[in-house]
């Protein structure tokens, strides 16, 4: 009997030690109060490449990396986008878009590179968007 007397006393000084609950430090209340985040999003990125430059994008860990590509230059020009051994290319019109394209690059440390391939400076741009 003493010996339950004595861990009951120790169990419930544990319990006023830590507290019995229902107390939430001003902390723990304001994050409660917080939006939940939801779904992870990558960030959009963005950028031009005139003729005969490549560019580099972040690409997903898990699953694949969409991107769409606009011809922004005077004349049709030619693309690839790769990333390891995956690859599109492509040739837009004037003011086309090559729209919701996308390449495997799901593995830590892959970068997603489009090339603007035709020759002309200034002639030839691409506007490259990954989300």
């Amino acid at each position: 009997m003493k010996k339950f007397n004595t861990l009951g006393v120790v169990g419930l000084l544990s319990l006023a030690a830590v507290g019995c609950g229902g107390e939430y430090t001003p902390e723990e209340e304001q994050a409660m109060q917080q939006p939940e985040l939801g779904d992870v999003a990558q960030a959009a990125e963005t950028a031009f490449i005139d003729a005969g430059q490549t560019r580099d994008f972040s690409t997903w860990l898990f699953g694949v990396t969409p991107f769409s590509i606009q011809n922004v230059g005077s004349a049709p020009t030619s693309y690839i986008a790769y990333c390891g051994g995956n690859s599109i290319s492509g040739t837009i019109p004037v003011s086309g878009t090559h729209s919701n394209m996308n390449l495997n690059c799901a593995w830590p440390g892959a970068r997603l590179y489009v090339k603007n391939t035709s020759g002309t400076p200034g002639t030839h741009k691409l506007y490259v968007w990954t989300w």
